[in-house]
Parts: C-alpha cells; sequence; structure tokens
C-alpha cells in the first residue's frame, strides 16, 4: 500500500512542472496607459515607424495603426480612409434616425502638426444621443470636448479645382451650404466666422470636368440609373415636387438635372461667366 502512495506521489510531481509552466505561459493583459493632462499619450511601432499616439478614450501601451484597425474603428489617414467605412456608415444612419451611438475614430498622418516627419495618430471618440445630440471627445496637448446639435454632409470644389470634395461637420444650423462653410474656414473677415466643426472629408471626383463631356451622352427618355452609371450618384438631391439631382463641375460650376415621365432636361450653371447653358439629350 505505502509502496503504491509512494508511486502515486512521484506521478503528481512528474506533472506538477509542467502544469506550472503551462499557468506561467497565459498571457496577460497588456497594460494601459496612465492618464496624462485628461488625455493618454503613447509611442507606438505603425508600419515599423515610431509613431506618437494621443487618445481621447483610454488605449493600450504602444497602440498602433494596426491596433485601431483590429478594434474595429474608422480609421483615416493623408490620402483618405484606411479602413472602417462600414462602421462610420453605421454610426451616421443610426444618428439621422435619431438612434443612440457611438464612433471610436483614428486619424493617422505621416507628419505632425509641427512639420517634422514623427507620424501621429489621434484617437476621438464621436456620440450621438436624442437627448444631448453630437458630441465628439478628443485630445492633443489638452482634452477637448465639443457638441453640436447637427451632423451635415456638404459636397463641392474648391475655388479654381476640379476636384469634389464631400466634408462632413457638426455644426448648429443644418442649412449650411458647402460653399458657406469653406469661406468660414478660409476667409480673414470675422462676419464669415461660423461656428462649426469639420470631423472628417472625402474625394468623390479627382476630374469633374471629365463630368461635362458625359452629360452630352445621356439619351432622351433616360433613367436615373443610367444617368448614375454614366456619371456616378450625385452630390445633392433637391427635395422639390420634381425629382431634381445636382453635380458639381469643379469650380464651382454645376449641372442640375430634372427627371420628367418621359424626358429628362440638364442645365450647366457657369459661375465665372454667371451663365446658364441647356443640354439637349440625344
Amino acid at each position: 500500500m505505502r509502496k503504491l502512495f509512494g508511486l502515486f506521489i512521484i506521478v503528481i510531481l512528474c506533472f506538477l512542472p509542467a502544469c506550472t509552466a503551462k499557468t506561467l505561459e497565459k498571457k496577460t493583459d497588456p497594460p494601459m496607459v496612465v492618464k496624462n493632462n485628461e488625455g493618454y499619450t503613447t509611442t507606438s511601432l505603425t508600419s515599423n515607424t515610431p509613431a506618437k499616439v494621443y487618445s481621447s478614450i483610454p488605449i493600450v501601451e504602444g497602440f498602433s495603426l494596426e491596433d485601431a484597425i483590429h478594434q474595429q474603428m474608422f480609421v483615416l489617414g493623408d490620402d483618405g480612409i484606411i479602413s472602417g467605412k462600414k462602421y462610420w456608415d453605421k454610426f451616421y444612419l443610426a444618428s439621422l434616425n435619431h438612434k443612440n451611438a457611438s464612433l471610436m475614430m483614428a486619424m493617422y498622418y505621416k507628419e505632425s502638426a509641427d512639420g517634422d516627419n514623427t507620424p501621429v495618430i489621434y484617437v476621438e471618440k464621436l456620440t450621438y444621443s436624442s437627448l444631448k445630440g453630437y458630441i465628439l471627445s478628443s485630445f492633443s496637448d489638452v482634452f477637448r470636448t465639443i457638441q453640436y446639435p447637427y451632423l451635415i454632409a456638404v459636397s463641392g470644389s474648391m475655388p479654381n479645382s476640379n476636384i469634389i470634395m464631400r466634408n462632413y461637420y457638426l455644426v448648429q444650423n443644418p442649412n449650411l451650404t458647402f460653399e458657406k462653410l469653406n469661406k468660414s474656414v478660409y476667409s480673414s473677415n470675422s462676419r464669415d466666422q461660423i461656428a462649426s466643426n469639420m470631423v472628417w472629408f472625402e474625394k468623390l471626383c479627382d476630374d469633374a470636368t471629365k463630368r461635362i463631356d458625359k452629360l452630352y451622352q445621356i439619351q432622351k427618355g433616360s433613367t436615373r440609373e443610367q444617368v448614375h452609371e454614366l456619371l456616378g450618384k450625385p452630390e445633392q438631391v433637391l427635395p422639390t415636387g420634381i425629382y431634381t439631382e445636382i453635380y458639381y463641375l469643379g469650380n464651382n460650376n454645376r449641372a442640375t438635372l430634372q427627371y420628367f415621365s418621359d424626358n429628362i432636361t440638364i442645365e450647366i450653371y457657369y459661375e465665372d461667366t454667371k451663365k446658364v447653358v441647356n443640354v439637349i439629350p440625344k
């Protein structure tokens, strides 16, 4: 009996180190960054390049661009969307339907605002509630929270530019236009200033002047689907009795298309000459 008991003890002692080793191999959660000046900062390796990270929400030590992507954030870069557009679309649609929603955003820039070659990542949180509206929290040198009742999307082109942009703004007035908001940003006249905050922007068309030639290819009686296949989706749909679409053509020029049961009318407005040209579908 004693021999059996001794053998049992030996077997346990043989397996104990292995069990202990497996326990030690268990991965622990990465350390969280300590809050500093009401925000969180860390340095990470992003694409093998050290990047400075500023966040308004708790993040892990060494938080990187890859972490932002894996954590299902809406990630933006110098050249536009990097990842997670579907998360933005989900948030945007929910807020337009007055449903509570939140979104984590990460902005990655190859150079910091100081002009050095150090990449930087800003992590922000955007929330919507039917009671408080939109709240954006961000952190760079200081923690900042802004609150606006509306989030709007406006499209257009800069003066002397053929690139069509869509900008998303937090605003007090939902009826503001691309031109007014753009003027507010670049004008030195205090009277042009408008309370707003741009959340992000996207490029819709690299060379809108190419649309002009395509307008002359539209056939009489074309459907909206056929026009969209030729021109892409419009930048604006007007809430009028007659279905009306607006396409931007660069340099603040624009085309207005109206759809009737058996025909379509096309007008091109040229900003520099203030002239309107009628395009007759073939």
